[in-house]
């Protein structure tokens, strides 16, 4: 019982949400200095860190029934609530139910395989890739890459399709998702991440799904703290000579920010324009900004 009432405790559930959020900053930054498998190796994959989502998702429980909280809340706080514990769930199936690995491809080879965990152990994929062409893009007068991306084509379920996977497009094949993560030296192969992660994938949507209706919920249910601030607002009268002076002052501080109209050609221009650095090298303003 004594564990049970600190489990349920709110200053129980406020401690391990900081905690829970200084860890997600603390790794952001790590994952800046020392990448993603870093951090997914010490952090996201760490047994202390699946414990604390753990604790987590068990205190929602807890203090949902012990304590009859769902009794005194309308039903917007309640999905809120509720799709923390739903995305939860879908990231705890995504831990022990997802794959992914690595696909590497020359241009010219087909493969129909990946490589997973730390000994890269081949699995093969239910569909064949190959690779047409690789290009990589640089920022003028840098060695700085500023993009690169992959000609595919794909053999699935008897038919080919060509599809573009870049730095911010992810290709999505019969659940399996295809990231472009790096490339060979030479320039001529591509290392893709391949991640599989259909259910857990999808309760994580219908999680986030819940998480609007629970906001939607608190913002315009009939007993929301929202719903009684409207009903107090409304009982004031506002002249409408005050209202069209607000109106008006809105509109002036509008215009007053409107952006210049700089065209396309006048901005790459402007971006090949060499410059000095505060460190005395010189450079294109594009890779000085970058």
């Amino acid at each position: 019982m004594r564990f049970l009432r600190l489990l349920s405790a709110s200053v129980t559930l406020y401690v391990l949400l900081i905690g829970y959020i200084v860890v997600l900053g603390i790794a952001t930054f790590v994952e800046e200095a020392k990448g993603t498998a870093f951090v997914r190796e010490h952090f996201y994959y760490a047994w202390w860190f699946i414990l604390l989502q753990g604790i987590l998702g068990i205190q929602l429980i807890v203090i949902f029934f012990c304590r009859k909280w769902f009794r005194r809340q309308n039903w917007g706080n309640l999905l809120l609530h509720f799709s923390f514990l739903w995305i939860l769930v879908g990231a705890a199936i995504t831990h022990f139910a997802g794959k992914e690995g690595i696909m590497h491809i020359r241009e010219g080879e087909t493969v129909d395989y990946m490589f997973v965990g730390e000994r890269m152990e081949r699995q093969t994929v239910p569909f064949r890739v190959t690779l047409t062409d690789f290009r990589l893009k640089r920022y003028p007068g840098s060695h700085s890459p500023s993009s690169y991306e992959s000609d595919l084509v794909v053999f699935h379920q008897g038919r080919e399709e060509k599809v573009g996977v870049k730095m911010n497009k992810v290709v999505n094949v019969e659940g399996y998702r295809l990231f472009q993560s790096s490339y060979d030296p030479d320039e001529r192969g591509t290392v893709l991440t391949v991640s599989y992660d259909c259910p857990g994938m999808q309760i994580t949507y219908i999680g986030y799904v819940f998480m609007v209706l629970g906001f939607l919920g608190i913002c315009f249910g009939r007993n929301s703290r929202f719903s009684r601030l409207r009903g107090e607002m409304s009982k004031f009268r506002t002249d409408k000579k005050v209202w069209l002076l607000l109106i008006g002052l809105f509109c002036v501080g509008v215009s007053g920010n409107a952006a210049p109209d700089v065209s396309r050609e006048h901005a790459a221009e402007f971006g090949r324009l060499v410059v000095q650095n505060p460190k005395g090298r010189l450079e294109p303003v594009n890779t000085w900004t970058s």
